[in-house]
């Protein structure tokens, strides 16, 4: 790995990738702030990571919620194939529909 470039810089040290902690992230996505009490509004502190799935199965069996995912939707890929779209040769306008009557195209 060449890294001149950081001595050029004046660091001696490569730069340090800053990770996102997921509730920071959630926040900035959906602005619903996941670490606040909907009851209270104070806030909440994690204490533990479930990830057996044998107990979070237990756990939720237990609340009476939902054991497992709901199974995959089929695919719509044969509808879609099925839908007359025109393909579109000028590519100056991303609003201009190639060969539709209907479209008045860009505002001028």
């Amino acid at each position: 790995m060449n890294t001149d470039h950081w001595s050029r810089s004046g660091s001696r040290s490569p730069p340090v990738e800053r990770s996102i902690p997921w509730a920071e992230l959630l926040q900035r996505t959906f602005r619903v702030d996941v670490l606040e009490c909907p009851k209270c509004q104070k806030r909440l502190s994690i204490i533990a990571f479930i990830t057996d799935v044998i107990v979070v199965g237990k756990i939720l069996a237990h609340l009476r919620l939902p054991t497992a995912s709901e199974p995959p939707r089929p695919s719509r890929f044969d509808e879609q194939l099925g839908l007359d779209f025109d393909i579109a040769t000028d590519y100056s306008s991303p609003l201009t529909v190639v060969d539709d009557q209907s479209c008045r195209g860009p505002p001028t």
